[in-house]
């Protein structure tokens, strides 16, 4: 799926802009008197508003709930700021999938740590060699999504593994669904919550704020890229 064209980037940069403006993006709440989160805001409802936001934006799945999930992280001051960095930062008429890979690669790589033991950082090695692979298969996320259910099988640390088994279904859902909007607001969930994962796994090393910070960056830096 391309994103949106031009007209319709400016469109929700002015639209986002004005809701900085006016101090209407707030936390923890879709919509309540006209004030919400990022896609409650930019949607003006409390009601599937990332489902709104999806078709309506014409973004990915994907980086739409990873975008609230980012919002939702940060210190509040910096979250305000964020949808209009993020929309200027998303290029227009373009497949951005791989961005997608980018931060996952950048994301699972923090996790390979001695004290998982072998079984898991193979796991995880395995996850990231997927994803740096532009010739990915659905034969190969397959085997990938095996080698994480067999390190939980082992007993390895279950924030660890919902990190990996959920990048392994982000990293191939959005290209196997994406013409159905159920599965593609699964594997969009799936990616959300694989950066939620890595978010709790490193808490215990750097403050959660911080870990939400390198993920809004690695996420821009990525689309710049592109």
């Amino acid at each position: 799926m391309k994103t949106f064209n031009k007209k319709i980037k400016q469109h929700w940069i002015h639209v986002m802009q004005a809701h900085q403006d006016a101090d209407r993006l707030i936390q923890d709440i879709w919509l309540y008197e006209g004030k919400g989160c990022f896609f409650g805001c930019a949607m003006q409802t409390d009601v599937s508003a990332l489902d709104k936001a999806i078709k309506e934006m014409q973004l990915p799945a994907w980086l739409v709930y990873l975008s609230e999930s980012i919002f939702e992280g940060l210190p509040q001051e910096e979250a305000i700021a964020f949808p209009v960095q993020l929309l200027k930062a998303i290029p227009h008429d373009t497949e951005i999938i791989e961005a997608m890979h980018k931060i996952a690669i950048k994301r699972l790589e923090p996790l390979i740590r001695e004290p998982n033991g072998e079984e898991v950082n193979t796991a995880i090695q395995q996850v990231i060699d997927y994803h740096k692979n532009t010739d990915r298969t659905e034969d190969e996320r397959h085997l990938v999504h095996l080698a994480a259910n067999s390190a939980v099988d082992l007993g390895v640390d279950y924030a660890a593994y919902l990190a990996v088994h959920s990048a392994v279904h982000s990293a191939a859902a959005n290209r196997a669904y994406s013409a159905v909007r159920s599965a593609g607001c699964l594997a969009a969930s799936l990616a959300a919550r694989s950066a939620r994962s890595a978010v709790r796994l490193a808490a215990s090393s750097a403050a959660e704020a911080e870990a939400w910070q390198r993920e809004r960056d690695n996420l821009i830096a990525a689309l710049k890229e592109l």
